[in-house]
Parts: structure tokens; sequence; C-alpha cells
């Protein structure tokens, strides 16, 4: 890699071209504050106090004078020397920091036997922290909480015969409330005695609340509840389910598998002169907007109770309950995280005649051959459909999303799904939905910056420390995962930030090594190219790699725009490969005499699609690139993973901002 200020030859320049309007939209990102990062901001407050404290425990201690915090403060001062000293007539991209690998310093020699032991004492915590990051659930406060309208959908109506008996009669389904056969998950309704006369006032002024004599509910296996931060002033509510759910078989998970995933949209491409336009809709207070049965009501028993006298003014209360001594509050409507409700809201979508299943991307579901593509998570629907870009405004209001949206909009007023017009979007070039930021007119689509920037914020002030807490650590990872989800494989660079939190308690003080320094510094700077492009074009070439324990090798073959295009739709849609074979596998993998079963974990066995067979058969192959030779044996896994990215280099060199097919064994 290029330092600070070296010239750079033409192909570079082509890269650092391709990289600047990435590079531009994140610089132009405006200040980020607790109202622009939403839910995330009282994460993020979190995150800043664990920093304040650290700092001043690094001031104490002198741990923040460590080599990793010096390394990236100057690696901060070299960017802005190098600012200070660049040429008028070059283009500026130092924004974002550009950070240049030092030299790796020597280590003195150590025999052996010394070494692990010095290991062990350079990685040992250096102190504690007595203030953790506060958690995410915090204690209830009714006056946060904001219902809409009383619950007004009946999900029965659209779920198929399994889903419809759980969802009316649960207790049918679920075992026998024994202590012993199913543990009790520890868990409480998070609230001051006040707080919960008052949390029981707003549920009932909803129609939230229903009450149940103490024999009637499953004491043990009743639910806790807190809140979490949704926006500045309001919080929502969240059921603890994990008792009764412990009754449950959990078989009715699959409808996970509908939910829309950003994952597909690498397989949807815009044409020269065509952009992308978003239709979306979202649900006020999704689950609480459910109607529940009788017996519904059992399993959504709080774990609190109330005397009659307590709580007769409110409506749910009924004479008959003035019979018990105690009566068990209930949540009269949907937990949050219950299956059946995605199921029942997209089997309302379906009575739409314009949408099916084949209009869906899902988890596993690819886009359509269409114009356009729908998606659900959850409460949030959404549609994009391809448009010319000069079209006519008239003719975009009369378009084939267009008409459906209208059709949805009605379907949800006759089910009585309330709407939230606010956060409707129609026939919009730019939004947000699902975590990230659609842009289709660029065609790209990237992580929210709102909530990017924070992160990378945090991380560079820890690395200016030079120190961090393991409960900190545990959260960087999770942030740059959910960005990284953009770019799947920015994955791999994660290690040592896991590594390091490993056998160590969350209020351990560590010193930040230089791999985890590098490790972070190299996240942060992938944070801005972390971004789909549908504006790809489609490779003229198939290629094929694969590996012997003693060299690496490609091959390629010419395909049409329009095979290279239908092709990749084929392709897998999550690799079977994720573990070495052990040194006996490979050995006989190499010569030819491992069963294929033995191949994949857990005695998978790969079919060949028919396509790849037909192609690898009929084509006629030249070699791409240079058969790579070793001196050495390596494992065949990692050669033949060695020889793709060989193979995928050149072809990114000769035919950048392109997409193609890669056929390879691991």
């Amino acid at each position: 890699m290029p330092g600070i200020g070296s010239k750079l030859n033409k192909a570079q320049w082509g890269v650092v071209q391709r990289l600047a309007a990435h590079v531009d939209v994140w610089n132009s990102e405006g200040p980020v504050g607790p109202a622009e990062m939403g839910r995330s901001a009282a994460k993020m407050e979190s995150v800043e106090e664990v920093l304040s404290n650290l700092l001043q425990f690094a001031s104490s201690q002198r741990v923040g004078l460590h080599s990793s915090g010096r390394r990236a403060r100057a690696l901060t001062a070299r960017t802005e020397a190098a600012e200070s000293e660049r040429d008028e007539g070059e283009p500026n991209f130092s924004a974002v920091p550009s950070f240049e690998a030092e030299t790796p310093r020597k280590r003195p020699q150590s025999t052996e036997a010394e070494t692990p032991e010095k290991d062990k004492a350079s990685d040992a915590p250096v102190g504690s922290l007595t203030h953790l990051q506060a958690p995410v659930a915090k204690k209830v406060e009714p006056d946060r909480f904001q219902f809409w309208l009383p619950p007004s959908f009946d999900p029965s109506n659209f779920l198929d015969d399994h889903n419809r008996e759980t969802f009316l009669y649960p207790l049918d389904w679920a075992d026998e409330p024994d202590v012993e056969a199913h543990p009790v998950p520890r868990v409480r309704v998070f609230a001051d005695d006040k707080e919960k006369g008052k949390l029981l006032e707003v549920l009932d002024s909803g129609k939230r609340l229903g009450l149940l004599p103490v024999t009637a509910a499953r004491m043990p296996f009743r639910n806790g509840l807190f809140s979490i931060p949704k926006v500045a002033k309001r919080d929502r509510m969240v059921l603890d389910a994990r008792p009764p759910n412990a009754l449950e078989d959990g078989k009715d998970s699959d409808w996970i598998q509908s939910l829309g995933s950003i994952s597909q949209f690498p397989h949807w491409f815009l044409e020269e002169g065509e952009v992308a336009r978003v239709f979306s809709e979202d649900i006020r207070e999704f689950y609480h907007a459910f109607v529940i049965s009788a017996q519904r009501l059992q399993p959504n028993a709080f774990g609190m109770e109330v005397e009659p006298y307590k709580v007769k003014h409110l409506s749910c209360f009924r004479p008959w309950m003035w019979k018990h001594k105690r009566l068990v509050p209930c949540l009269s409507t949907m937990a949050m995280g219950d299956c059946r409700a995605v199921t029942s809201h997209l089997g309302c979508l379906l009575r739409v005649p314009e949408l099916s299943l084949d209009s869906f991307i899902s988890l596993k579901g690819r886009p359509g051959r269409g114009d356009f593509l729908a998606g659900l998570m959850i409460d949030d629907f959404i549609m994009v459909e391809k448009s010319r870009r000069d079209e006519p405004q008239e003719k975009l209001k009369q378009s084939r999303c267009s008409q459906i949206v209208a059709e949805v909009r009605k379907q949800y007023e006759e089910v009585g799904l309330p709407r939230h017009p606010g956060k409707a979007v129609e026939n919009a070039l730019c939004a947000s939905f699902w975590g990230v930021d659609f842009d289709g007119e660029a065609g790209t689509i990237r992580p929210n910056l709102r909530r990017c920037i924070p992160v990378a914020f945090i991380v560079l002030e820890m690395l200016k420390l030079g120190c961090t807490s393991v409960s900190l650590l545990e959260v960087i990872p999770g942030s740059l995962v959910s960005t990284f989800q953009c770019r799947i494989r920015f994955m791999s660079c994660l290690q040592y930030v896991y590594e390091m939190q490993r056998g160590r308690r969350q209020s351990d003080v560590l010193r930040i090594s230089e791999e985890l320094c590098d490790e972070l510094v190299q996240c942060i700077a992938l944070l801005p190219l972390t971004c789909l492009d549908m504006r790809l074009k489609p490779s003229s070439k198939l290629i094929a790699s694969d590996a012997s324990p003693w060299a690496t090798a490609a091959v390629f073959t010419d395909l049409t725009a329009e095979a290279t295009a239908e092709f990749q739709r084929h392709t897998l849609q999550k690799g079977m490969w994720n573990r070495l074979l052990s040194p006996v596998g490979a050995y006989l993998r190499e010569k030819g005499l491992l069963e294929a079963e033995s191949e994949l974990p857990n005695q998978q066995a790969y079919d060949m699609h028919p396509l790849w067979e037909e192609i690898v058969l009929s084509s006629e192959f030249q070699q791409f690139g240079k058969t790579r030779r070793r001196k050495g044996r390596q494992h065949i896994n990692l050669g033949e993973v060695a020889a793709n990215l060989d193979a995928e280099e050149k072809q990114g060199a000769e035919e950048p901002s392109s997409f193609y097919v890669h056929l390879q064994d691991s």
C-alpha cells in the first residue's frame, strides 16, 4: 500500500476515483446528534460514558501512553500534516482518515518457553472499571409509552391452519408447566411499585390490559417486562417472554425465512438510464394492534399481582373479580416478537391481487425478473420499482407499484392494521428502510450513516486512549457486523476484537494490542466503502479456479452479458463449506479418494446444478492468469480460497465495476 504523500500511478488513481464517490457521501453527511441517531442514541450515550471513565482510568494509571494509543494519534497527525502539504491541484480525499501501515517493530528474541509467559503478561488486564456500560433495557416509565387506537387486527384470518390453532389455543400446544422439566429463566417486571400502578392504567386506557385470578395463571412461567428507548421522548415496551416460551417447541419459527433481506439486492441491477423508486408502508405499534383470544391472555401474564380494590377503577375490571384475593395483570394484545405476527402480515399482503410470493425477496428468495420487487421486514413493507430517468411525472403516478401500494393501504384499512402515514414513502428516489439508506438515482445501498458515524467516532476515540474495557469490546463487533451486512466480506476483518474478550470479565481494562489497533483502524477505513452498487455491469467471463497442495490456477470462458446476468441468479445462497478438512480428509481429497459426503460438515453432499454441469462439459476454457506454484504444501481448502482470490483480483483489475460468476470448490 502506498504511504501518505506517495505519487500514484494511473491504475492507483483509477482506484482512488472509484472510491472517491463513497468518501464524498460520507463527508457530505451533516452533524449527527441524538435526534439524528434516534433509537440508538441511548446506546451511544452509554458508550460515551464508558469512554469517559476509561479516560479517567488511563490518566491515573498512565496506560493511555501505550504504543497503540500513540500509533492512532500519530496516524491522525500524519493525515492532517499530509492535508496541509497537499498540492492545490490534487483532489481532496482526506476528510476520511487514510491510515498507513507502520513497519513492524522487531521484538526481542526469546526462547519458546519464555514466549507464552511473555504474551500472557502483555495481555493481562491492567485494571478494572466499576462502572460498566448501562444495559439498553431500562425501567418502565409509563408516561413514555404511547399506544395508538385499541387493538383492531385479528390475525387468525390470515394464518395457515397450524398457526391459527397455536395462536388461538396456545395452551393446547404447550408443554405442561413443570418447573423440573423446564427450568424457568429469571425475569422481572422492571418498574417501581408506583410505576406499576401507572403502567396498568396506561395499558387499560388503550384496551391492552386483562386481569386473571391467580389460579388461572401459570405462576412460575409468567413474563417479565422492561422498556427500551425508541426516540427522544418515547420508549418501547418489551415483554420478556422467556418463561412461557420455554414451554413451546419452537417449531413455528419457519416464518423467519419470509423476512426481507438486503443480501438479495446484489442480484438486482439497474441499466443505463434507469432509476429505482421506493414505496414503503409502516404499521403503528405493530404487535400491539393485534386482537388476541381469551386463552392467549394466560401466556401473556405479567410477573406481578394486585389486589382487586387497587384495580377496581380500571375498565377491564369485572364484578366476579371481587371473589379473588389477588389478580394477575396480563397483556391483552400480541407480545412483541411473536412469530405469527409476521406470518399474518404477509398473509394480509398476499390478499392484494398484484402481489404473490414471487414478488418478495427474503432470506433465500432471489428477486424476480420483473421491474419491481417487494419485501417485508416485520412491520416495514417496501417495494422498489425500476423506471426511466426521464419518465413523466403523470406516468409515474400510474405506475404498477403506485397502484399496488394504493391497494395495500385499502387492505390495511379493511383488516384494521393502523398504518403510519408520516412514515409512508411513495415514488421516492431516496429512502431509508431496514437500517440502510437507499439511493435509486446513484444506484447504491449503504448502511444508515447516522448510525455508522457514531460507531466510527467511538472506535477512534477508544484507539486514541490505547485501552478499552471488555464490556466496550462486546459492543463494537455487534455494531460493525450490523454495518458490514452490506459488504459481508468485510466481516473477515474481525478477529482480535473477539479474541481479546475471551476469558475476561466485563469490567476488565485491557491495553489495545497492535493487532487490535490495526484491525479497528482498518474497519474505520472500510466504513465509507460499505456499499452495494446496483449499477455494476455483467462481465463477459465465467471463471473457474482450483488448487492442489503445491499450486493454484484459474481458467475462463466467454459469456454474453445476458448469460452472466442470468447465471448469477443461480449461485449458492450460502456457502456449505465452513471449516477445514481434517489432515486425513485433506490427504484423501488430494488423492481423489474422499467420498463426497465427507467433504462437507454434518455429512452433507452437494449435487451440482445441471446448469454448471452443462457449462463445464460443453464450454471451451482458457487459462486465466499464471499458475502460482508453492514450495511447501498448503491445505487443499486454503489453496482453493487463494486461487479464488487471485483470480478475483485479476478480474477486478481488468473489468472494474463489474460482476461475474465464479466456480470453485471451497
